[in-house]
């Protein structure tokens, strides 16, 4: 007898000015770190973010503020050459 196949979950959250999608087993925990970090780079609310961009300073940048936000931009650097390369 052949085991029953599990359907491979397919998540969307709408976050950080886009839709995000993950695909299997672990997009339930991507799609709730995405939130999480979200709320730590809104523009919108206080955050990290918001108190960088108001004083100019982080006043605990070891605190994760400055890795979140090299992370971040790391991120976006893939993001950009994946969409690059899937265009030739």
């Amino acid at each position: 007898m052949t085991p029953a196949l599990l359907p491979v979950p397919e998540l969307t959250l709408d976050a950080l000015g886009t839709r995000v999608r993950a695909v299997g087993s672990g997009a339930f925990a991507a799609l709730n770190e995405v939130r999480r970090q979200q709320g730590r780079l809104t523009r919108f609310r206080p955050s990290p973010l918001t108190r960088l961009n108001e004083h100019g300073e982080l006043h605990d940048p070891y605190g994760g503020s400055v890795a979140l936000v090299m992370y971040t931009f790391g991120l976006r650097l893939l993001a950009v050459r994946q969409m690059v390369q899937a265009r030739r």
